[in-house]
């Protein structure tokens, strides 16, 4: 049983980091996310706003788990149903998905599948085929994540819709996954949200997607690895390859992109994170077979100032030395100086890999973050705890 308060504020900050995305622009105009209140109205037989936003039942803002790759649930959160309202952009225009507050890290990327008929109001979900149009993993240079830079952008993403996407109705699937648990096999965390948008323009291509059950598997290299052996010098975005203006209408790649470490094609592009103002290098995964380069395209647009609540500081926010509260935690090497972000990289390809990394089955690592501690906690706590942080409390 937790007695320490210090300790108490330290898994509240975990579950702080948890978020969703509560409201979105479409070519700068602002729509109203999914919000925990319409699932009680929902509940008690009220009706329900007009809707872009996909509902879910994630109450506690919770993820989606390697475990459940497979189910419905990986396709837009915990028991998604599509939404009531469609809102538009246009081909070549910005999405910009603003998100609630978040402390972890991880990739961040944005898939599009068609409605048939192009009504996505009664859509079955299982059978949407996802084409990823925008991602990005880990600037090289300053050990960046992606999610971080979204949450130092105002904790918002802009994904640019390909000018060459043809016209119609499409689910939008944003996503980020959280990684600070990627050691060990089934330690990632899948954030995915859905919203009804329809593309105007004139392009023609209709890319081949993947069903979103299919995207990721657990061993994925972009899933299980170490996240914190320094510097990540490689790293492979999870999910299939991403689709490009220019390329072919059809995009044969039905299959998760799992290059291995050799084989993988990585490319430093000129592309910043969203709405940065410089550009830095960002990784896009390509698989083994394919030749050439991967790029995205730079967002323009710039969103709106909001005030918005963070559970931990930026990227350059560093610990104490020695915490005036909490328990001690004894290490051979010092504690890295960022709260959110590890730095290094290596893959891991197996659960035995995954203890490896860890120095042991129920060892921490020797350099490690608060996040890794609180992973390192759950895990070996009594066998009756949750798994889910929010629980504990």
């Amino acid at each position: 049983m937790l007695k320490s308060l210090p300790f108490l504020g330290l898994f509240a900050g975990v579950v702080a980091g948890h978020g969703v995305v509560d409201s979105f622009k479409t070519d700068g105009v602002e729509h109203p996310g999914y919000q925990l209140i319409y699932y009680y109205d929902k509940k008690n037989g009220k009706e329900l706003p007009e809707l872009a936003a996909w509902s879910a039942e994630n109450l506690d803002s919770g993820f989606v788990a390697p475990e459940n790759y497979t189910s419905p649930d990986i396709v837009c959160q915990k028991n998604g149903v599509p939404a009531n309202s469609t809102v538009k952009v246009s081909a070549g225009g910005t999405v910009e998905f603003h998100w609630t507050r978040w402390a972890h890290f991880g990739p961040m990327m944005t898939y599009v599948a068609r409605c048939p008929s192009d009504d996505c109001s009664n859509v079955d979900k299982t059978a949407l085929e996802f084409v990823k149009i925008d991602e990005a993993g880990i600037n090289f240079d300053t050990q960046e994540w992606a999610a971080r830079a979204m949450v130092n952008n105002n904790n918002t993403w802009v994904t640019t819709v390909p000018k060459s996407l043809a016209a119609g109705s499409y689910v939008f699937r944003h996503e980020t996954i959280a990684v600070h648990g990627s050691f060990r096999e089934g330690g990632a965390q899948n954030y995915p949200q859905c919203f009804n948008i329809e593309v105007t323009g004139s392009g023609t291509a209709e890319p081949k997607g993947v069903r979103a059950q299919e995207l990721y598997t657990p061993t994925d290299p972009g899933i299980l690895f170490n996240p914190y052996k320094t510097p990540i010098q490689n790293y492979t975005i999870p999910g299939p390859a991403l689709f490009r203006d220019g390329e072919a209408a059809t995009n044969t790649s039905t299959t998760p992109s799992t290059p291995s470490a050799q084989s993988l094609v990585s490319t430093a592009t000129s592309r910043p994170f969203a709405n940065s103002t410089a550009p830095v290098p960002i990784l896009s995964a390509m698989p083994s077979n394919s030749a050439g380069t991967l790029s995205t395209t730079a967002a323009t647009a710039t969103p709106t100032a909001r005030t918005t609540e963070i559970a931990i500081a930026s990227s350059s926010a560093s610990l104490p030395a020695t915490p005036k509260t909490g328990p001690t935690v004894q290490t051979t090497q010092p504690v890295p100086s960022s709260a959110c972000l590890p730095s290094g990289s290596e893959f891991v390809t197996s659960k035995t890999d995954a203890d490896t990394a860890l120095n042991g089955e129920n060892s921490l690592p020797q350099t490690f973050t608060i996040e890794t501690f609180i992973e390192w906690l759950r895990e070996n706590s009594s066998k009756n705890t949750r798994r889910h942080p929010r629980e504990l409390l």
